[in-house]
């Protein structure tokens, strides 16, 4: 054997980290906004915060962060209300969607009665729920009451009624509830049944918000009153809202009523503080839109707010401070790109259906591996200058600094991320159009670059619908065949063939062979239903070049693929439909599947984002190696609205309809050639170590063996991409022994090769 290049990595922790790698194989990983905060509950030591998608807690001592979402605690995602159960140390989650979670010390209990009650119709939304004692809580929703068993997390009775219940309050053995209909209450003393609302007493008529107990007094809140109910029933107003605020929520302390006002036309907030003594006082200021207070026992106040954070304040007389806490501006995501480890997402701004304006204000944001950076209109002044909405494609350039953001509203930001300058190209400045019909506006639909770095952009309903902007800075358009102008996604593919989805109709493949400047020697070819077979649908969803030069096509109706681009403009090329065997019949793949996007990853795998979940094909596309769903992992929903992948790390990046999450898959981006820079993580072998031992910078689908020091071998595989892995285990399926294994790996056929590689793997006792 030739004289190979020998490779010892020994201590590679550190190299791991800056790869950004800290994910196991198989970890998913949340990347949610938490910046819109909706409701706050405590204990003794945190106190829990939600957004209407993610969760966090914050302590009360030292401040520590800890963040909760379906990758960790959580079962579901949208999160109705949450409340802490101090008699059995047990924090109640519940969802929009009415499923219940359970955190506990020992673990997350999920309770999906509620959520699978086939015959509760309509919402199962919580309005408000309390912990009456050790043994019950009651829970109000819009089909009535529910009681819930704390010790044994099951339902007892059911009070269905014809009105909305909005509240729910215990004092003593009197159990209230506040509804559309009024107030009502049952005495558990009368040994009646409270599942019959006959068997309920309406004390009050009107429709009741809220219900607090403060100093042994039952407090209620109407649309624009704060009354009480004192012994007499006589009900007194402590408070009337006559202003352009309007009354939100009704709380109490043990010093204080908190009632949360808000100005909707100027989205400013105002809470007064009402003691004992029936004195007032009012708080704005610091407050933009809240929708939660609480006053934990130390006196401290803290206020969720749905425009600015967490805030909190010292007592009720002292200013506000902030918590803030990075992620993403919002979890909205149309199109998500990576780059040299970073994330790039645009918020969204048109229906891919039909491509009719979403109205999306969030704007675009990167994530460069440690921060989130936000591009909205209160941050960058390009896009509160231009009133700029609407983002919905993103792009980053190869320099590692410019970044493209189209709108499907008002043209292209071009931005220098290191010193945040700005150009915005649209029909005034560039060979961009105005979209027919809407002659304000300049929509961008899609981007990609060539193999030249050229900038391809697909001009929504202009007139010359296909625009590139060239690496020299120039400028041109190029109209499509029948005046056809609704283009949106685009993919190009090994040949700089420019493939195109036309909205309902088809795809077109463009060629400017090689010579953007010059039309006349320009090609294109239009596919649809009526002129090529096995084109299953003429709505085509998602468009993907994989890395054997192959044009993936998504449809409402599953994937086809075209293995013969070079040929598409001489009939040469028609798609295929790949087969597969399910129980021993055959079948097309993902027929019928509703495709919303497609990924590569760095094994040429086939990742399919659809309205049922996320699928993983092998790379000829004919096996399906997972299938991702709500119910078998914690994808935010079913729904996928974009996929990208980095190949530095091996994650999945995995844009749903509730928000952005990874996946690290077992491959990364592989070369043509192995590195001298591949390694093996973690080395050396810890003895207690049974995870995953990876094997780094390899060859795509490179040959790989594994011997020990007699030169028996131990094990072999090929890479997925540019990584291999290994369970730590011989052919036998045996543990291996403490020792040094040598790893041998070439991208070809013979490991006799100059390009092969060995690297060595120490295993400790």
């Amino acid at each position: 054997m030739k004289k190979i290049l020998l490779i010892v990595i020994v201590f590679l922790y550190f190299f791991e980290i800056n790869a950004q790698s800290h994910l196991k194989f198989g970890e998913w990983k949340a990347y949610l906004p938490f910046k819109n905060t909706v409701k706050i509950s405590e204990t003794k030591n945190k106190i829990f915060c939600s957004t209407n998608i993610s969760m966090f807690s914050i302590d009360k001592e030292d401040f520590s962060i800890n963040l909760y979402d379906k990758t960790n605690y959580l079962n579901d995602v949208e999160i109705a209300a949450h409340r802490y159960d101090s008699f059995n140390n047990q924090l109640i989650v519940i969802y929009s969607n009415g499923n219940i979670d359970i955190i506990t010390d020992d673990g997350t209990y999920n309770i999906p009665d509620i959520k699978n009650n086939l015959s509760i119709l309509g919402h199962k939304k919580i309005n408000d729920l309390i912990i009456a004692n050790q043994k019950y809580a009651y829970f109000a929703y819009d089909f009535g009451i529910s009681q819930f068993d704390l010790e044994t997390f099951e339902f007892g009775f059911t009070c269905f009624t014809e009105f909305n219940i909005n509240s729910v309050l215990q004092v003593n053995d009197i159990l209230y509830m506040g509804s559309d209909d009024g107030i009502y209450k049952y005495d558990f003393k009368s040994n009646g049944n409270p599942a019959d609302i006959l068997q309920w007493e309406k004390i009050f008529n009107g429709v009741c918000n809220d219900l607090v107990e403060f100093k042994n007094k039952l407090y209620f809140r109407t649309e624009n009153d704060i009354l009480t109910l004192p012994d007499n029933q006589n009900y007194d107003t402590i408070y009337h809202n006559d202003s352009d605020y309007q009354i939100q929520f009704l709380n109490s302390s043990e010093n204080y009523l908190i009632i949360g006002e808000t100005n909707p036309d100027i989205n400013k907030s105002m809470v007064n503080f009402i003691d004992k003594t029936n004195n007032l006082i009012q708080k704005e200021g610091c407050l933009s839109y809240v929708s939660d207070v609480i006053i934990d026992e130390t006196g401290r106040v803290w206020y969720a707010d749905l425009w600015s954070n967490l805030k909190w304040s010292q007592n009720i007389d002292s200013e506000c401070n902030t918590i803030y806490i990075d992620g993403p501006q919002s979890y909205e995501c149309a199109d998500i790109e990576t780059m040299n480890n970073n994330i790039y997402i645009a918020s969204g701004g048109a229906n891919k259906i039909n491509y009719t304006y979403a109205h999306t204000r969030s704007g675009f944001y990167i994530f460069n591996g440690e921060n989130w950076i936000n591009y909205h209109e209160y941050s960058l002044p390009v896009i509160a200058q231009n009133n700029l909405s609407n983002f919905l494609t993103i792009e980053p350039a190869k320099d590692g600094k410019t970044v493209y953001a189209g709108t499907f509203w008002g043209g292209l930001v071009e931005l220098n991320t290191e010193d945040n300058s700005t150009k915005l190209w649209d029909n005034t400045n560039s060979a961009l159009g105005v979209a027919q019909g809407d002659y304000l506006r300049t929509r961008i639909a899609d981007m990609q670059f060539d193999s030249d770095n050229n900038l391809w952009i697909t001009n929504f309903l202009s007139l010359k619908p296909l625009v590139v902007y060239t690496k020299e800075g120039d400028w041109f358009s190029f109209e499509l065949r029948n005046g056809t102008n609704q283009v949106a996604e685009i993919t190009v593919d090994n040949n700089n063939y420019k493939w195109l989805k036309v909205v309902n109709n088809g795809i077109i493949v463009y060629d400017n062979n090689n010579t953007i400047n010059d039309y006349t020697d320009d090609r294109q070819i239009s596919i649809t239903k009526s002129n090529m077979e096995n084109m299953i649908s003429n709505n085509v969803t998602a468009l993907k070049t994989d890395l054997d030069g192959n044009v993936w096509v998504g449809t409402d109706q599953g994937p086809i693929v075209f293995e013969c681009t070079s040929g598409i403009f001489e009939g040469n090329c028609t798609p295929t439909r790949k087969k597969t065997v399910l129980e021993g019949i055959p079948a097309y793949v993902l027929d019928k599947v509703n495709i919303t996007s497609i990924e590569i990853d760095g094994a040429n795998r086939k990742w399919i984002g659809s309205t049922s979940g996320l699928y993983v094909l092998s790379s000829s596309g004919e096996d399906e190696i997972m299938h991702f769903t709500v119910d078998n992992s914690p994808l935010f929903a079913n729904i996928i609205t974009s996929l990208a992948y980095n190949g530095n790390t091996g994650e999945m990046i995995i844009g749903t309809s509730k928000g952005v999450l990874s996946f690290k898959t077992k491959t990364t981006e592989g070369k043509i050639r192995n590195s001298s820079a591949a390694y093996v993580f973690p080395n050396p072998v810890p003895p207690d170590y049974s995870g995953a031992i990876a094997i780094k910078g390899l060859a795509r689908d490179a040959n790989v063996k594994i011997v020990d020091i007699t030169g028996s071998l131990v094990f072999e595989t090929k890479a997925l991409g540019g990584q291999a892995i290994w369970n730590g285990k011989d052919l036998h399926g045996n543990r291996v022994g403490s020792g040094v294994y040598i790893v041998y790996s070439t991208g070809k056929t013979s490991f006799d090769e100059p390009e092969a590689i060995a690297l060595k793997i120490f295993f400790i006792k």
